[in-house]
Parts: C-alpha cells; sequence; structure tokens
C-alpha cells in the first residue's frame, strides 16, 4: 500500500493531479496487498529502534513489505 501513496504523490507532482487520479484508479482495479496487523507491528517496533530515523510510517512499511520478498 505505501508504495501507490508514493507512486500517486510522485504522479501529481511531476505530471497532474488527473494523471495521479487516473492510474490509481487503474491501480485499484489490481489486488494491492494491504498492511497486516503484524506488519503493522513490526514496523512500530523498527520506528522505536531507529531512533534517528527521519522517513516516514510509509517508508519503514516499504522496507517490512520488500523484506518478505
Amino acid at each position: 500500500m505505501p508504495i501507490v501513496f508514493e507512486v500517486y504523490k510522485l504522479l501529481a507532482q511531476r505530471e497532474s493531479s488527473a494523471v495521479a487520479q487516473a492510474v490509481l484508479q487503474q491501480m485499484m482495479k489490481t489486488t494491492v496487498i494491504p498492511i497486516t496487523l503484524a506488519d503493522f507491528k513490526a514496523i512500530s517496533q523498527m520506528m522505536g529502534q531507529l531512533t534517528d530515523w527521519k522517513g516516514s510510517l510509509e517508508d519503514t512499511a516499504v522496507l517490512i513489505n520488500c523484506s518478505t520478498f
């Protein structure tokens, strides 16, 4: 899910909100893996350990989800 957020933000900034909306609608037609409660707990734990982390919760969610692949 965080990747969807980042793609939307990038398209809105570099192209237009109309392009971002069109791509979002297309992405919604595919399966998006939601963040599970276990993922959220892992994100929370990681954020607690990385006291100097300047990234967002979305960034951490990407790290957690990518580490499973």
